[in-house]
């Protein structure tokens, strides 16, 4: 997956699947200028 980011700052990542969700599938990216 290739994704350019335009807005610094710190962002959360999750699956909307809730099954997904309840097995810690979430994540952070963090966008530096």
């Amino acid at each position: 997956i290739l994704v350019e980011f335009s807005n610094p700052g710190e962002w959360m990542m999750h699956c909307h699947i809730l099954e997904h969700h309840e097995s810690e599938m979430t994540s952070k990216i963090t966008v530096k200028p």
